[in-house]
């Protein structure tokens, strides 16, 4: 993700050092998608990780109440 922010700088940059000022309008102006689509991505890995640990406490917890059970029987 930060390569991909870094590469839309330096185009900009090249653009704009070139005297390309049409690329670098276009460039300019879809910057703000990119970082938007990036920073979407970024929450649903967020979200995916949240819901891996929530169910990996539900698990820890079904363990703990199995070997509590099993300390017991014996």
């Amino acid at each position: 993700m930060i390569a991909a922010i870094g590469l839309v700088i330096v185009a900009a940059v090249v653009l704009k050092l070139n005297d390309e000022d049409e690329a670098y309008t276009t460039v300019k102006e879809l910057s703000p998608l990119v970082i938007a689509i990036l920073a979407a991505y970024l929450a649903s890995r967020f979200q995916a990780r949240a819901a891996f640990h929530s169910s990996l406490r539900e698990v820890w917890s079904v363990l703990i109440e199995a070997k509590n059970e099993l300390a017991a029987s014996t």
